[in-house]
């Protein structure tokens, strides 16, 4: 919520700049968005792992399920979204694609 707020601010044209300052002001502003997704990715990423290995080890409540689905849809969508889908292995995108598709096809329940 602060970063919306700094970023809203930093909008703002300061009056005597130049054109110039202003697309550098818009490159900073952008590469913060792109930083705080990129966070956002991270951890998303991380949490997948943990619900993976907690599946692994046999934790298979529908509600787990149903988590690691829709962690791996948020994933996919964010890395769609950013365009790093190069970063990562062929393996790991059909993983993330075959978890997604349950959420797309809502074929899971929650209770």
């Amino acid at each position: 919520m602060a970063l919306d707020l700094w970023i809203a601010l930093a909008a703002l044209t300061v009056p005597g700049t130049t054109p110039e300052v202003e697309v550098i002001d818009h490159v900073i502003r952008r590469g913060e968005e792109n930083l705080h997704l990129q966070k956002e990715l991270r951890k998303e990423v991380a949490a997948l792992g943990e619900l993976r290995d907690r599946f692994a080890k046999g934790e298979s409540s529908k509600e787990h399920v149903w988590n690691m689905v829709k962690t791996a849809k948020k994933v996919l969508d964010l890395i769609e979204q950013e365009h790093l889908a190069h970063l990562f292995s062929d393996e790991y995108l059909e993983e993330l694609k075959f978890f997604s598709s349950f959420v797309e096809k809502q074929t899971i329940t929650r209770d």
